[in-house]
């Protein structure tokens, strides 16, 4: 990154260190705000401190000197602290050991108030855990996915993706963030042992952001959430009230505004952009009530039949056949989606009212903003009827 290299990293996982990089952590730590925006603004010492940063857990595993760590772990939370709120840049390199299997979402759109809790929430102290609710295809996966990429070169122990969709596949999904900076022989470990090293690390006080997804049950969250240490856990699920006990701050996720619905729309299908289509989108979105999943499944629909569907035609059609629309179901000719959730609106809903039915899942309002054909057959109402009781708390 820099020219000289403040670091090499071999392929064995070891790294050939410039001791002079001591000496630039020192001139950041010591310096106050501006000082450190100035260094950070100038080109080789502001890489020189975000290869550091990147680099930190393969440094610390070699690192013996007691002094030389303590400066690591200083400018690992400094950097945190320094982190702003305001969403950066949607590129940026991720610290060596982490691990994410998704990359940017080039049609993410809005979402900022979100991404500016998120920042707010793991910046302010160790221990956080934080949880994206809302119903099926609200875009819970797909804001951490954002914020991981956005904010994560922050966190200087690493990001880490966990799936706890099943309890019975966690121990191997948490095995996948470890490596040799952990162990010179980890991936001949035994499957306890690798786990063990890993919710050991992260336990230590290096800043870590830990992404639990669809994770739907306290007592999984409970096992996995590390007990001490510097890690900022961000959860998404579809349950709004965890109990008190676990300590977790929900961010609420509502659907688009009318405008971010446009603008996605848009950019999945660059065809229809132009104030001549303006009329059209809105009402499409209208249709679809702003609903993230339906709003992705429309406009890849246009990009690719758009010329034989415009906009209208597509709103009539969805008029006419609803949540069984070939618009909302695409997932059996078009394959899953890329991470991995269900892709048909209809089954989204009927996941969503299954924990509404268990007393789980998040509040009832955020059901009544969307549209009305959307839910009323599924709840076997009709126009005026009153929003069952048992869904609204």
């Amino acid at each position: 990154m820099t020219d000289p290299a403040t670091l090499n990293l071999h392929n064995d996982g070891t790294l050939t260190i410039d001791r002079d990089m001591y000496n630039i952590a020192g001139d950041y730590l010591r310096g106050d705000k501006v000082a450190r925006d100035k260094i950070m603004g100038d080109k080789v010492a502001g890489n020189k401190i975000t290869e550091i940063t990147q680099n930190i857990t393969v440094i610390l595993a070699q690192e013996t000197d007691s002094d030389r760590r303590a400066t690591l772990h200083q400018l690992a939370h400094q950097r945190l602290v320094d982190m702003p709120l305001t969403p950066p840049d949607p590129v940026g390199h991720l610290p060596t050991a982490s691990r994410i299997p998704y990359g940017p979402n080039p049609n993410f759109v809005g979402r900022e108030p979100e991404l500016r809790q998120l920042a707010a929430a793991t910046q302010a102290g160790h221990n956080v855990v934080i949880a994206a609710t809302g119903i099926g295809g609200m875009g819970k996966s797909q804001l951490a996915i954002a914020f991981a990429h956005r904010y994560g070169r922050y966190f200087a122990g690493g990001v880490y993706w966990v799936s706890l969709a099943e309890a019975a596949s966690v121990n191997s999904e948490v095995a996948q963030c470890g490596g040799l900076h952990l162990h010179p022989q980890f991936f001949n470990l035994t499957l306890p042992d690798q786990v063990r090293l890993v919710r050991q690390i992260w336990q230590e006080e290096l800043p870590r952001l830990l992404i639990f997804d669809n994770c739907e049950e306290e007592q999984l969250l409970h096992d996995w959430l590390p007990k001490t240490g510097g890690a900022r856990v961000l959860v998404t699920s579809r349950k709004g009230d965890w109990g008190r006990e676990l300590g977790v701050q929900t961010v609420p996720l509502n659907t688009m505004t009318r405008a971010q619905s446009v603008t996605l729309l848009r950019q999945l299908a660059p065809q229809f952009v132009g104030e001549q289509w303006d009329a059209e989108l809105h009402e499409l979105a209208a249709e679809l009530g702003d609903f993230p999943l339906a709003l992705h499944l429309a406009g890849s629909y246009l990009e690719k039949y758009g010329q034989h569907l415009p906009p209208a035609k597509l709103t009539a059609e969805l008029r006419s056949d609803g949540l069984q629309s070939k618009v909302l179901t695409r997932h059996a000719r078009d394959g899953v989606s890329p991470t991995g959730h269900e892709w048909v609106v209809a089954r989204t809903f009927e996941l969503s009212f299954a924990q509404l039915s268990e007393g789980q899942g998040t509040r009832g309002s955020q059901l009544t903003k969307l549209p009305w054909r959307c839910w009323r057959g599924r709840l076997g109402l009709h126009r005026g009827n009153r929003f069952p009781k048992n869904c609204c708390f």
